[in-house]
């Protein structure tokens, strides 16, 4: 019941939305105690970026 209106509260404000994601993925990040967790993607996208990875990446 509740994600339902949390979800209502996405599609009437969109920016809401955006806001809740950024400080969800920073709340989460701070609670997970694995020390190999450096970066959490959460929808960014550029199309102009281009990273080089290695092998084992």
């Amino acid at each position: 019941m509740l994600y339902k209106i949390v979800f209502y509260l996405f599609d009437l404000f969109p920016r809401f939305k955006k806001w809740f994601w950024k400080k969800w993925c920073t709340v989460l990040a701070q609670k997970v105690n694995n020390p190999n967790l450096k970066f959490m993607n959460y929808g960014y996208f550029d199309a102009e970026l281009h990273l080089e990875l290695n092998a084992v990446d």
